[in-house]
């Protein structure tokens, strides 16, 4: 066989290899999918394909309040097209986020209500393309904030329910993608409203519960783009709704437990005549 043969054979070969690798791969990541979805449905969990892309792909999976451990999610590693994964109210905790590191495609994760601490946050340093994180009613503090710096391209957040303070909340300050953060019964007070007023992208914001107060809100006028805004807590009373009139996009403002009067709430719809202020029956006169 000549030199000129020799080099044609030899590309002839290579090609072959690739299309079969190809091909194992396509099947092998189909099998895969179809092992996963199995064992996941006998964990009382239940999965959303993707029925446009090839292979129609495990993209979504929902544990809610499901008998899911940290052990379970060891049958996800082959999901590699997987963007939204929902884990509330079950017993996953640190060990369990091991085994999400491989998930590069994450996009959507909630891991609220869990056993999830301080900790187990490190193991997520990898899902750079994360867009939405819940860690709401987990234990972490202001030590786990430190491991979510790295998360710039972050649009939703939500602490609701932790031990995270003002200390913690400051080294959030680079995260300025997001638009959605929730703060409810943290004890966040009047001096993060600066940091939370440099996320000018912020559309909802959720201070329900926390030590917020009228000079606090202030700060707000600032986030032009706020279209909720869920105010709840004794510190907040009509001087602190004459700071919001400048909120022009509001669409929507939750108000619980605060010291308004009927006679506040009806000054700022005057000035917000499309915002929708809502507060429970018992605190109207």
């Amino acid at each position: 066989m000549n030199k000129k043969n020799r080099v044609v054979a030899t590309i002839a070969a290579l090609l072959a290899v690739a299309v079969a690798l190809l091909v194992t791969g396509r099947f092998s990541a189909g099998e895969d999918n179809a092992k996963a979805e199995k064992a996941i449905k006998a964990l009382g969990g239940r999965v959303e394909r993707d029925d446009k892309a090839k292979g129609k792909p495990i993209v979504e999976i929902f544990f809610n309040e499901s008998q899911v451990t940290d052990a379970g999610l060891k049958e996800l590693a082959g999901l590699r097209r997987l963007t939204h994964l929902h884990l509330p109210l079950t017993e996953v905790g640190d060990a369990g986020l091991k085994e999400l590191a491989s998930l590069k495609s994450l996009l959507f994760l909630r891991i609220s209500s869990t056993k999830v601490t301080d900790a187990g946050l490190k193991e997520l340093a990898g899902l750079k393309g994360l867009l939405y994180l819940d860690l709401g009613h987990t234990t972490v503090t202001d030590a786990g904030m430190k491991d979510l710096v790295g998360f710039k391209s972050l649009q939703g957040l939500d602490l609701g329910g932790t031990k995270v303070t003002d200390t913690g909340l400051k080294k959030l300050a680079g995260l300025k993608s997001l638009e959605d953060l929730g703060l409810f019964g943290t004890k966040v007070t009047d001096a993060s409203l600066t940091v939370i007023t440099s996320f000018k992208s912020l559309q909802r914001l959720d201070l329900d519960g926390t030590k917020v107060t009228d000079a606090g809100l202030k700060e707000l006028a600032g986030l032009k783009n706020l279209k909720i805004l869920n105010l709840g807590g004794p510190g907040v009373t009509d001087a602190g709704l004459k700071e919001l009139t400048v909120l022009k996009n509001l669409q929507t403002l939750e108000l619980r437990d605060t010291k308004v009067t009927d006679a506040g709430v009806a000054n700022l719809r005057k000035a917000l005549p499309k915002c929708d202020i809502q507060r429970p029956k018992e605190e109207q006169k």
